[in-house]
């Protein structure tokens, strides 16, 4: 099996960032405001406001913009911000402050920040990422980065040449990747890698790989049918993707072979519908995350939200079959998880994944524990956990794991790892490259973690770490 380290250093360097997984609505890391303050005018009809008014609420427009070719009109306030340059070719560059808050890099103006960006949190610093999402960061203009050796640069909307945006969210694949753009409400996918598409993974109809990589083509239905109301995009690491619609309702496209054949081979250039029992759709999802061969969605239901998972099980669907090589075709609930609100899967070698669900403000998970405590249960290493189990904080399997607010997965070498962030702004870890019970990873004032095979996260002063290395992050023109 591919693992994330191996992929990314065969295309141009990636490493992975944070996923929120795949959820209906774009989310952003806990304590984030956005506040007023646009760019300046652009050429011919361009697309943001002119200097801000000045206000310090959150998501407050800029004002006194124009989306024609003049030049953005001047802020009224002393934090407002500048005119923006007149009209031309690449259009006015950003208003400035005028103050000392609220800027690229500078602190935050009462937890809000000018020209769109966000604030990470009380007393910190404005930052130009909205989200961190596998290999990839999500910018507050929408734009969407994927890691390179030195920098960041843009994936492409094939169709415009353009930056793909505005990305609501991504999959980081095995050698692809795909988005949810929010404001067309539909799925684009690209190659990673010069096999990005054997099986149908980019789902524009074909499983040719001769698609350039890191741009964008939209995914079909069928020949020359967009995939629409589209709400986000399935998380994991997987030849398999996958997208949930405004409707709760759920299609996938690449090797579906287990998750929608019941095992037998099928690659489908084209995006399919997931179905309880072949006919009714599966519904009322509102996150999607994929392993290497089973899928499993947070479902929204009467009393509190529900797991369902289906596809290959070996442990790894919670459904009580620890060593069963068998398929469940169709999504089935798993017991035991009583307040689940978020989903991450960790690939630790072919066909052998582990699942982990936040479940209120702990941790719970199953499947594979890859000789290393990817299940985060000390007692367990080296077998396979059947259902939800909770994660402890000790050898001798004493202490839970609390407070999470944020969960992510990763792998070091071919073994499955998972990091959470805790209330306090902390992360803590386990799994192969860790121990195999949650503890402490040296990070403080955490805004948002990443990729957990070595831990990529944002902290509050605005430094962005892969890993012990601290990276600048790429907020200039693309």
């Amino acid at each position: 099996m591919r693992s994330n380290s191996l992929r990314f250093s065969l295309a141009i360097g990636l490493v992975g960032l944070l996923g929120y997984g795949c959820m209906k609505t774009d989310s952003q890391p806990e304590d984030h405001a956005v506040a007023g303050g646009g760019a300046g005018g652009t050429a011919g009809g361009g697309a943001h406001d002119g200097g801000a008014s000045g206000s310090s609420e959150p998501d407050a427009a800029g004002a006194g913009g124009s989306s024609d070719s003049s030049a953005g009109t001047a802020g009224v306030s002393d934090a407002g911000g500048a005119a923006g340059e007149a009209g031309s070719s690449a259009g006015g560059e950003a208003g400035s402050s005028g103050s000392n808050c609220g800027e690229l890099g500078q602190a935050c103006c009462a937890a809000s920040c000018h020209n769109g960006l966000v604030c990470l949190g009380s007393n910190s610093v404005c930052s130009c990422a909205s989200a961190l999402s596998g290999a990839y960061v999500i910018r507050t203009d929408g734009a969407l980065l994927a890691e390179a050796s030195k920098s960041q640069v843009a994936v492409i909307n094939v169709e415009t040449s353009a930056p793909l945006s505005p990305v609501a969210n991504v999959q980081d694949g095995y050698s692809h990747g795909c988005a949810a753009v929010a404001d067309s409400h539909s799925a684009w996918c690209w190659a990673v890698l010069s096999d990005g598409n054997a099986s149908g993974q980019l789902g524009n109809g074909s499983t040719s790989n001769s698609a350039p990589l890191f741009q964008a083509t939209q995914v079909l239905k069928a020949a020359n049918q967009p995939l629409t109301n589209v709400a986000s995009i399935a998380s994991g690491a997987s030849d398999i993707a996958c997208a949930v619609l405004n409707d709760g309702t759920v299609y996938c496209w690449g090797d579906v072979t287990q998750v929608l054949n019941g095992g037998t081979t099928l690659h489908s250039g084209y995006a399919l519908r997931v179905t309880l029992d072949g006919t009714t759709p599966l519904t009322g999802v509102k996150q999607l995350v994929l392993g290497a061969s089973h899928a499993c969605a947070l479902v929204e239901a009467s009393a509190a939200n529900e797991v369902w998972c289906w596809g290959y099980d070996r442990g790894n669907l919670g459904l009580g079959t620890a060593t069963g090589n068998g398929n469940s075709q169709y999504p089935k609930k798993i017991a035991g998880l009583p307040n689940p609100t978020q989903i991450a899967i960790a690939n630790g070698g072919p066909l052998y994944s582990t699942t982990c669900v936040q479940d209120g403000a702990n941790v719970r998970c199953w499947g594979n524990n890859n000789n290393q405590g990817s299940v985060g249960v000390s007692s367990s290493t080296g077998t396979f956990v059947a259902t939800p189990t909770l994660v402890t904080t000790s050898a001798s399997g004493g202490g839970v794991l609390d407070e999470v607010v944020e969960l992510q997965s990763g792998t070091h070498g071919n073994a499955a790892d998972f990091c959470v962030r805790r209330s306090d702004r902390t992360v803590w870890c386990w799994g192969s490259g860790f121990t195999p019970y949650a503890s402490p990873y040296l990070a403080t004032d955490v805004a948002a973690i990443g990729w957990a095979g070595d831990p990529r996260f944002l902290t509050g002063d605005g430094v962005y770490h892969l890993g012990t290395t601290a990276r600048e992050l790429n907020c200039g023109k693309l």
